[in-house]
């Protein structure tokens, strides 16, 4: 188990990108996960996240990553993570969001693990039009604590899909107009309005190896390709 050496991962119109692996991204020290793309998204830790060479890991209960102002494309994006839950909580398993809660207006996406408000659950990618509309696609796979997933969700206005471990797990089909919430910040391991000005955060127990966010969709195969060339990072 070493750092990150820049395995053949697709890098075309590649958002942001932080991985704990990279001495570039984090060096073992300070409150900042920075961005390996040129466009400075970094994000900066609430709470305490504990750092080791497989990831940072967040304890569910106040411990998550942001960034402000990332502007991307609303109808043609992908989100992508690799990571596990360490345990339990009833938190709705955020893993990559800009979202308060439920489906309202002040939603984008929402991309994480649950089965009711229970984390782990099952894979989830929800995006919300303007009118507050929830479209989610879940997959049928039971999640587990202690087990490393790659998941990943995609966008392209009119189909919102759900991956895990490389194979697509579910679609939607889109109605109406994309929500474009950008006060909101985008983050990973949790989401709410205490983000923004309230006070309600729900926080995941995961921890994770890396996040990306592309502003395209991804193909199948590429999205097959991410999660060969990184799946054995943490062996």
């Amino acid at each position: 188990m070493g750092f990150y050496r820049g395995p053949n991962i697709t890098r075309k119109d590649l958002l942001w990108h932080v991985d704990a692996g990279s001495p570039r991204s984090y060096g073992g020290s300070g409150t900042t996960w920075s961005d390996l793309t040129i466009n400075n998204h970094d994000f900066v830790e609430e709470g305490s996240p504990t750092w080791d060479k497989q990831g940072f890991q967040m304890d569910g209960t106040s411990d998550w990553f942001e960034t402000p102002d990332v502007e991307n494309d609303e109808n043609s994006y992908t989100v992508e993570a690799f990571f596990k839950f360490h345990t339990t909580n009833s938190k709705y398993g955020g893993i990559i969001c800009r979202w308060q809660t439920g489906a309202n207006t002040n939603n984008e996406f929402f991309l994480g693990s649950a089965n009711g408000s229970t984390a782990p659950g099952y894979p989830r990618f929800g995006v919300d039009n303007t009118a507050g509309s929830d479209y989610t696609a879940a997959g049928s796979t039971l999640m587990t604590t202690d087990v490393w997933y790659h998941q990943v969700g995609t966008f392209d206005g009119t189909t919102v899909r759900v991956y895990l471990n490389g194979e697509e797990k579910d679609n939607i089909a889109f109605s109406g107009t994309a929500n474009t919430y950008r006060t909101q910040p985008m983050a990973i391991g949790a989401f709410g309005d205490g983000m923004e000005s309230g006070s309600l955060v729900y926080e995941a127990p995961i921890k994770v190896r890396y996040a990306r966010m592309y502003n395209r969709v991804l193909t199948p195969s590429e999205i097959l390709q991410n999660y060969n060339a990184q799946k054995n990072r943490t062996v």
